[in-house]
């Protein structure tokens, strides 16, 4: 009784870290939780005994890579803006006294090409592929987990 206890003691002092570092508005900490949970269990499968051992630890290092691009979704939008400063060069914005309200600035893009109706297209197509990409990757997840899941902690 004392040993569960020190252990699930264990547990919770290794949990803080990543707890602190988490808000409740952003559904990327929670994943963030989710995917740490399943790196210890994969750990622990690695490590354990089991029939199918190495194939969950191989099922549960994939949800745990889609877990994490799913959270990388900045890096995605990144590569966005990387393509689009190769067709139209870089953004240059500045920040100009505001028309409409005295005392405050706006921020406007100087670089000519991206003032232009191909840029706006450009754009739009290119941030509709990573929203699709995005998509496809908690789609995927949702698969996996609903396929898998069982299996891991059985």
């Amino acid at each position: 009784m004392i040993i569960q206890l020190l252990k699930r003691i264990k547990r919770v002092v290794e949990y803080i870290p990543i707890i602190w570092k988490t808000h409740d508005w952003d559904h990327g900490y929670s994943l963030q939780i989710y995917a740490y949970s399943l790196k210890r269990l994969k750990k622990s499968i690695e490590n354990g005994y089991g029939l199918n051992r190495e194939k969950d630890a191989r099922r549960l290092q994939t949800v745990i890579c889609l877990i994490e691009r799913i959270r990388n979704y900045e890096e995605l939008m990144n590569s966005r803006d990387r393509l689009l400063d190769k067709e139209f060069g870089p953004s240059l914005m500045v920040m100009e006294p505001s028309e409409d309200f005295v005392g405050y600035d706006t921020i406007k893009e100087s670089n000519p090409n991206r003032n232009t109706p191909e840029y706006k297209a450009r754009l739009k197509q290119y941030t509709r592929e990573v929203a699709k990409l995005h998509k496809k990757d908690y789609v995927l997840l949702a698969k996996y987990l609903s396929k898998y899941s069982d299996s891991f902690w059985d």
